[in-house]
């Protein structure tokens, strides 16, 4: 009796190690292919110049971009949990959204909180996935950021898309890029400090050429004309003129 009992746990403990040794053989077969899969990933991202656009133009890109997600999504029971976007806004009068919403209602808080006529100066956008996956399936779009950024803001309006599915990724970041450069300003940052600089210089080329011409009648007009310049160039809202960032609302 004694060496049958032996024998049945001999032959448990092999079960045991067997189904053990099969997990952790599962296990790494997962890890080592996700690594592949991210090792993969397709990524395009860049920045993008000043941009003057109206509110119904800039929804529309958030609409068209976060229903390429959502359709690339996995239909089947591949994936639990919620595919969610964060969307932060603001505007020229300091008032602010930031909420995360499903991939359906993404646009709803920014248009309950900020209104659908309202101006913007800001607005970012971020993909929240929370969907759990099971062997072997991965998200078609791994990561997302789309920021639209003003001159108050630190840094330069950009994008970030990568994933593992290549259409998807590249059918979004050409849409963005599309959206820039059909949206692209000259009235950015960078253009109105140059105008701020040429009216200084011309404030004193002004003082410059009253002195040449100090002997010549009424040439000391160019003294306050020469003022009134140089004031202007700190008094002028250039910020305002000259933002890398206008997002308008309709009127």
């Amino acid at each position: 009796m004694g060496g049958s009992a032996d024998r049945k746990h001999e032959v448990v403990d092999g079960v045991l190690t067997h189904s053990r040794l099969m997990i952790v053989a599962v296990l790494v077969a997962f890890a080592t292919a996700a690594q592949a899969q991210r090792t993969a990933w397709h990524s395009r991202q860049g920045k993008l110049p000043p941009i003057r656009a109206s509110r119904s133009d800039v929804e529309q890109l958030v609409a068209d971009v976060v229903g390429i997600v959502n359709e690339a999504a996995p239909r089947d029971s591949a994936s639990t949990g919620v595919l969610s976007f964060d969307i932060l806004a603001g505007t020229p009068r300091g008032r602010g959204t930031s909420s995360s919403a499903p991939a359906t209602q993404a646009l709803d808080s920014l248009r309950r909180y900020l209104g659908t006529n309202t101006d913007l100066n800001r607005l970012s956008l971020l993909l929240d996935d929370r969907r759990s996956f099971v062997v072997p399936h991965f998200p078609a779009i791994g990561d997302l950021r789309l920021n639209l950024l003003g001159s108050a803001d630190q840094g330069q309006s950009s994008y970030l898309v990568s994933g593992p599915n290549v259409k998807e990724v590249d059918q979004i970041a050409d849409r963005i890029e599309a959206f820039a450069r059909a949206s692209a300003t000259w009235r950015g940052s960078q253009h109105g400090e140059m105008l701020r600089s040429a009216t200084k210089v011309l404030a004193l080329l002004l003082i410059a050429i009253a002195v040449a011409l100090r002997d010549r009648r009424r040439s000391w007009l160019l003294y306050p004309a020469s003022a009134v310049v140089f004031i202007a160039s700190f008094v002028l809202p250039y910020t305002a003129l000259f933002n890398d960032l206008t997002i308008f609302g309709g009127r």
